[in-house]
């Protein structure tokens, strides 16, 4: 083997991948060829000689990779990134690293296929397919990676949100998958380390940049590019705001905090909520937010002052109520959800899990004296059920419940972050094996769904409302919830809708197999629980006898 081939291989098993690839950095012309070709590209290995990588991507990315490929100059390496290539009628995501070796012209690139539902590959499931974007939470777990290794970069960025609002809800479909796809190879080739952009939601995005980049050009890239679609439009309305990165006072982990403080607030709120100028201005508003919410909380929980609520899960063939959820509410906040994550970020989940499930079980025992037996479902945090001093405070509170066993099932949250499955799904088993059903909570919304179906064994997967929303005209969510729904029942699991408002939806849903709903449509939460028909169900799934 010569040296040419050594250095060849040696990039192989550097980078390794399905297909790897020697390309010249300007035109993109294929020399060396190695790999499953057919697999990436659907032609056949000496098919790609002398031919432009370039020309197998899809329009928007070609100048991206070039650009990528030319800034590592003679030597360096760029993790494999999302990009799109052209497989006949198809276009087809693939994972595309590139590696460069001194004294050597070419530059040697991988592509790595991505099969399976929602991508088997982890690095796919960080992006957006759509735009190619870093998702909300793998950009802020890299924002957070990059903020401890490149601080002196980082203080001199600005970080540019962008909302593009309803600008592109009057396109066809194909002309706002060309929109976005052009939006996210324009973010990323603007972004610090060509990854530093995120698609926050539907509308919302987010690029961390130098001062090379300024936030009057690329709200209008934007509106030119919408423009170049559909000449006539007049609804036009993107806002953006620019936020200086420097504050050499504050820690790495400060900045880190304040910078994602202001993600999530931008994301959950829109660009009207974010006032500040710099990162020192959005830590200030989060120290002095943290401190509020940590007296309210306190207060809340000892002083109950908040109040438990229900509400029905209903079985759509029939109209009886199966059972029903159980759901805080706390005084003086609109939001239920957050001040549960806050909870979970401070260390006061376990104490509020606990408290609720006390509060549950005594109305369930009151309630009992009349030979009324509902069936009731209480969240837990991932958190909670993964400390065993939380599992084991929970079986002694339990305890002297025994008889209502079959009537307290849960609901497994996904809000927290799971480092240990099998200490989870032990605890569920636990708890499974006392009579308790357990159901998965949110299905969809989180980047752990399919984690938390494979790993846990439980009775109930529950679809997150935001797939059930309008379902009847949303080919997409149609063919995800589609999807669940068989995985679902073909490990033994139920599904249960949430967010069901309309008979349109309904419809959808039963003629998916959807038996259970949860909805407006059935019931709003409520403090008395008006329908008891709630019966325990007849039957539960087999725990594996290892458990």
């Amino acid at each position: 083997m010569n040296n040419d081939q050594k250095a060849k291989f040696v990039a192989f098993a550097f980078t390794g991948a399905d297909l790897l690839l020697e390309v010249m950095p300007d035109d993109g012309l294929i020399g060396f060829h190695a790999g499953l070709s057919k697999k990436i590209t659907g032609l056949p290995l000496e098919f790609l000689k002398n031919k432009s990588l370039y020309d197998f991507l899809i329009e928007s990315e070609r100048a991206l990779l070039k650009r990528q490929i030319q800034k590592l100059g003679p030597s360096g390496r760029v993790a494999p990134s999302l990009y799109h290539i052209h497989e006949k009628s198809a276009i087809k995501p693939v994972l595309i690293g590139i590696c460069r070796l001194p004294d050597y012209a070419h530059a040697f690139i991988t592509l790595t296929g991505v099969e399976g539902f929602l991508g088997a590959n982890e690095e796919v499931r960080r992006h957006d397919l759509e735009t190619g974007l870093l998702g909300p939470k793998a950009f802020q777990e890299k924002i957070k990676t990059y903020i401890e290794n490149n601080r002196d970069v980082f203080d001199k960025s600005t970080v540019t949100l962008i909302e593009v609002g309803s600008s592109l809800t009057h396109l066809p479909d194909d002309q706002a998958q060309f929109v976005m796809a052009q939006i996210g190879s324009y973010m990323r080739s603007n972004a610090l380390d060509g990854d530093m952009a995120a698609r926050l939601d539907e509308s919302r995005f987010g690029l961390l940049h130098d001062d090379r980049v300024n936030q009057k050009d690329v709200v209008e890239y934007m509106e030119d590019l919408i423009r170049l679609v559909d000449p006539h439009t007049k609804a036009i309305a993107i806002q953006s705001k620019s936020i200086s990165c420097d504050n050499h006072e504050a820690t790495a982990e400060e900045i880190s905090q304040a910078f994602l403080y202001c993600l999530n607030k931008f994301a959950e709120k829109g660009i009207a909520s974010i006032s500040m100028t710099s990162l020192g201005d959005s830590l200030n508003d989060m120290m002095m937010e943290t401190l509020k919410k940590v007296s309210d909380l306190h207060a809340s929980i000892a002083n109950h002052t908040y109040k438990i609520v229900f509400q029905p899960i209903v079985d759509m063939r029939s109209g009886t109520t199966h059972h029903y959820e159980a759901l805080s509410r706390f005084e003086n906040h609109d939001s239920p959800y957050e001040m549960i994550a806050f909870a979970e970020e401070i260390g006061k989940i376990q104490e509020l899990d606990l408290f609720v499930c006390r509060q549950v079980a005594e109305q369930l025992k009151a309630m009992a004296r009349s030979n009324k037996r509902p069936l009731i479902a209480i969240n837990l945090s991932a958190k909670s059920l993964g400390s065993t001093l939380f599992v084991r405070a929970l079986h002694q509170l339990l305890e002297p419940y025994q008889a209502l066993h079959k009537q307290i099932m849960f609901e497994l949250t996904e809000s927290a972050t799971v480092s240990d499955y099998s200490q989870i799904n032990d605890a569920i088993q636990g708890l499974r094996q006392k009579g308790h059903a357990f159901c998965l909570d949110d299905i969809g919304a989180g980047a752990s769904s399919l984690l938390y179906i494979r790993n846990f064994e439980v009775d109930y997967a529950k679809i997150d409302g935001s797939y059930i929303r309008n379902i009847q005209n949303n080919p997409k969510n149609l063919a995800f919830v589609k999807t669940i729904v068989n995985l679902c029942y073909d490990i033994g699991m139920d599904v249960i809708a949430e967010m069901v408002e309309t008979p349109e939806e309904k419809e959808v849903l039963m003629g998916l197999g959807i038996g259970l709903g949860q909805g407006y449509l059935f019931g709003r939460p409520s403090s008395v629980m008006n329908d008891l028909t709630a019966t325990v169900p007849a039957k539960t799934r087999k725990i594996p006898s290892n458990f």
